[in-house]
């Protein structure tokens, strides 16, 4: 099921951020974001009351894709889609992204949702990795 998240969804966030990426965002950050940020919109999947994913995006003039994850053990089953459709149901103007550029297999899933590459942002991330923006108009 998605739905939107919740301050009780941010220890399951902050659980799956620090589980998928080298830089995750803190439980400071997600809960400033869902209590402060007018523009935040966050979505969790949730199957069986535990959270297996969840997007965040942004949305102002145009919708910013902040940081996208499913659970390695529920990937490839939909839900990655089903988090992505959620936020195009609400999304205003163009939606953009960064990807890591070596991530070849979340490339490819933004490219079947629709994105397409179109600059790249040098030493992006803190480790120096390049980042590909990605938009969808």
């Amino acid at each position: 099921m998605i739905r939107k998240a919740k301050l009780d969804d941010i220890n399951s966030i902050a659980l799956l951020e620090k589980n998928t990426f080298s830089d995750p965002l803190t439980e400071v950050f997600l809960s400033n974001e869902l209590k402060n940020n007018p523009f935040a919109n966050y979505f969790v999947a949730e199957l069986d009351g535990k959270v297996i994913g969840y997007i965040g995006s942004w949305i102002t003039d145009n919708t910013e894709i902040l940081n996208f994850c499913v659970d390695i053990n529920y990937r490839n089953n939909g839900i990655g889609k089903e988090l992505f459709d959620a936020v195009n149901n609400i999304h205003i103007g163009m939606i953009s992204l960064e990807v890591r550029e070596t991530n070849l297999g979340a490339r490819r899933f933004y490219e079947r949702q629709g994105f397409k590459s179109v600059a790249i942002r040098k030493n992006y991330y803190s480790n120096g990795d390049d980042a590909i923006l990605m938009v969808k108009r």
